[in-house]
C-alpha cells in the first residue's frame, strides 16, 4: 500500500503504478502528466478533519486517467468534508465506486462498475454517469441520504439494476437517459420528488419496472418494457406537493392477467391485446388526467378520433374518453376526457369506440377456394405487430393438421397488406384451412377455419353455409332432380351422438340445421339420404 500522511507527493513525469491500495489524507490528488496505471488497485480517500472549515479533496485528472476501485471515506470528521471534481472533469472509475462518507461535488463520476453508497455519504451534486459496457448495479441500501446530483445512463451495452430504492428529490435534478435501461422492482423502486425531471428516454433507454413520482407537477413517466419498448404514460399536475403516483408498463396481452378483454362497458368496442399500464395513486387525494401513448409496439392505430383511454374497473373495461390526441397513426398520445374519480386507477390500455384501431394484430379476411387442380388462399391484415410469419395449415377431420406453406410476415405495420398462398396437392373431398400466425418471440395464434369442397359436381350440388359457422344459423340447400322429394337429414357431433334427425324437403327452400339447439363448438357430420343414396359433409361450429 502507498500512504501519504503529510505533505504532497509530486511526480512531474514518468509512470505511477498502483497494485494495492493508495490512501491519501491530504487535500490534493492531481494527475496532469505521465501515466497512472490502476492495476486493479484501490484509491482510498480519507480526508480527516475534526475542527475548522470544510476540508476539500480535489481530484483533477486527465481525461485519459482510469481509476479502478475508488472509496471516499471521511471517517472521524466533525465537519463534513467534500471531494471536489473540477466542473469540466470526468473521473473514470473502472471498478467499484464506494461512496462511504462526505460528499462529492463538481464534475462527473464516470462509473463503469458497481456503485454503492454507505450511511455516511451525504449526497453531493456531482453528476453520476453509468457508462460501463456490461451490467452495473446501484446500491443505496446503506445510505442515510439520497443521491442529489444528476444521474445519467449512457452505456454501450447492458443495463443498470437497482439494488435498493433510489430517491431523487433535490430540486432541479435530472435523470438523463441515452443508452441502457434502469431496472427496478417493487422492492427496489425509483422515486422522483417534486421538481425533479427526466430527459432523453427512448426505445434505447428507459425505466424497465415500476417507478413513483411525488409532487404537484405534471409528469411523463419514462417507462417501458422487455428492454426495447419505450411506452410513456403521463399524468396532469396533482393538486398537492405530497401526492404520489406509481406507474409500470407491461408489453403483454391484458387477457392473460386475466383482465377479460371481452368485458367492455358502454361506448367501448374493444381494447388492446398488446399492452397495458398499471397506474396507482399511492399517496394523496388529487385526481389527474391520464395520457397514454402508442407507437409501433401498440399493434395498430388507424383512426385517432375513435381512440380512448380504457381502464379495468375490476370486472370490465370502462372508457374514460378521448380528450384529445397528438401525433399520427404511427405514434402519438391520447388523454382522458376529464380527471379520474378517486377510485379510477389501476390497469389502463388503449381502447376504441368502434371496430377501427385494431390494436391487436388484425386479420381482415382469410379465404380459400378451388382452382382445379389446386386450392388458392388469400388473406389480408389491417395491422401487424412483431409478426414473423404465417403458416397455412390443412385438415380433413378438424384434429390433425398438416403444414401447406409458410409466408413471411411484415413485422410491424399499420397499413393493409395482402398475402397469397397455394395448396398444390389438396385432398379430394372437403378440407379445412387455417392460418397459424407466429410472432417474433415464437408465440402463435390461429385463424378461424375455412372450408373447400373438392368432391366434384355430382356431390357438390348441395351446400352447407356458412361453413364454418360462428354464432349463427346454418343452412342447407340442394338443387337438381336428385333432390326432389323427401329426404332424411341426420346431424352427428364429434362424439358420435345424434344431434338432429328429421325428414326434409329441399324443394320447399333452404333447410336450417339444428334450429334452436345452440350447438357447441366442434366438428359435426351432416348426412342426407335421398332416394336411397347417402350424401355426407362435415360442418365446423366455432
Amino acid at each position: 500500500a502507498f500512504s501519504l500522511v503529510a505533505g504532497d507527493f509530486t511526480a512531474p513525469s514518468g509512470d505511477l503504478n498502483v497494485g494495492g491500495t493508495w490512501t491519501t489524507s491530504q487535500t490534493l490528488f492531481s494527475h496532469s502528466g505521465g501515466t497512472y496505471a490502476h492495476n486493479n488497485g484501490t484509491l482510498m480517500v480519507n480526508p480527516y478533519c475534526n475542527v475548522g472549515p470544510m476540508l476539500t479533496w480535489t481530484l483533477d485528472v486527465l481525461p485519459t486517467t482510469v481509476l479502478y476501485d475508488v472509496t471516499i471515506n471521511a471517517n472521524q470528521a466533525w465537519t463534513m468534508p467534500q471531494c471536489l471534481i473540477p466542473a469540466a472533469d470526468s473521473v473514470h472509475v473502472d471498478g467499484i465506486l464506494l461512496l462511504s462518507d462526505g460528499r462529492v461535488n463538481g464534475g462527473t463520476l464516470d462509473a463503469h462498475g458497481a456503485v454503492q453508497l454507505l450511511p455516511g455519504y451525504d449526497g453531493g451534486n456531482a453528476r453520476l454517469l453509468f457508462h460501463g459496457s456490461g451490467a452495473q448495479t446501484f446500491d443505496l441500501s446503506g445510505a442515510s441520504g439520497n443521491y442529489n446530483g444528476d444521474i445519467g445512463i449512457d452505456k454501450p451495452a447492458g443495463n443498470v439494476q437497482l439494488l435498493s430504492d433510489l430517491v431523487m428529490d433535490a430540486g432541479g435534478q435530472d435523470l438523463q437517459f441515452a443508452h441502457g435501461d434502469l431496472l427496478t422492482t417493487a422492492n427496489e423502486i425509483l422515486i422522483m420528488g417534486d421538481n425533479v425531471a427526466c430527459s432523453g428516454a427512448s426505445d434505447s433507454s428507459f425505466v424497465d419496472g415500476p417507478m413513483r413520482k411525488v409532487g404537484n407537477d405534471a409528469f411523463t413517466f419514462p417507462i417501458g418494457g422487455e428492454g426495447i419498448y419505450y411506452a410513456p404514460i403521463r399524468i396532469s399536475a396533482p393538486g398537492n406537493v405530497n401526492d404520489a403516483f406509481t406507474a409500470e408498463y407491461f408489453h403483454d396481452d391484458p387477457q392473460d392477467i386475466p383482465y377479460d378483454v371481452s368485458a367492455v362497458g358502454a361506448g367501448l368496442d374493444h381494447v388492446s391485446r398488446c399492452e397495458y399500464w398499471d397506474l396507482e395513486r399511492t399517496a394523496g387525494s388529487s385526481n389527474v388526467r391520464v395520457t397514454l401513448s402508442w407507437a409501433a409496439r401498440s399493434c395498430g392505430v388507424n383512426l385517432l378520433s375513435d381512440l380512448c383511454v380504457a381502464r379495468w374497473n375490476g370486472s370490465q373495461w370502462d372508457s374514460h374518453g378521448n380528450g384529445g390526441t397528438t401525433g399520427t397513426m404511427a405514434a402519438g398520445t391520447v388523454i382522458t376526457h376529464s380527471a379520474l374519480t378517486p377510485t379510477a386507477y389501476g390497469p389502463f390500455t388503449l381502447g376504441s369506440t368502434t371496430s377501427n384501431n385494431p390494436l391487436p394484430v388484425e386479420l381482415l379476411s382469410f379465404d380459400a377456394w378451388e382452382n382445379d387442380p389446386v386450392v388458392d388462399l388469400k388473406w389480408v391484415t389491417a395491422t401487424e405487430h412483431n409478426n414473423a410469419y404465417f403458416v397455412v395449415q390443412r385438415t380433413v377431420d378438424g384434429l390433425a393438421f398438416e403444414d401447406v406453406d409458410t409466408v413471411q410476415g411484415a413485422g410491424n405495420s399499420v397499413a393493409e397488406i395482402s398475402y397469397t398462398a397455394v395448396d398444390p396437392s389438396p385432398h379430394r373431398g372437403i378440407s379445412y384451412y387455417r392460418l397459424r400466425q407466429v410472432d417474433l418471440d415464437g408465440t402463435s395464434k390461429y385463424s378461424e377455419l375455412v372450408a373447400v369442397d373438392l368432391t366434384g359436381v355430382a356431390d357438390g350440388s348441395w351446400v352447407l353455409y356458412p361453413n364454418p359457422s360462428v354464432d349463427g344459423p346454418v343452412w342447407l340447400t340442394a338443387t337438381g332432380d336428385r333432390w326432389d322429394g323427401p329426404g332424411v337429414l341426420t346431424v352427428v357431433d364429434g362424439a358420435g351422438r345424434v344431434v338432429e334427425k328429421r325428414t326434409v324437403v329441399f324443394t320447399d327452400g333452404p333447410v336450417e340445421l339444428m334450429k334452436g339447439l345452440h350447438p357447441e363448438a366442434g366438428m359435426y357430420s351432416v348426412h342426407v339420404v335421398m332416394n336411397g343414396v347417402e350424401h355426407n359433409k362435415r360442418l365446423i361450429i366455432q
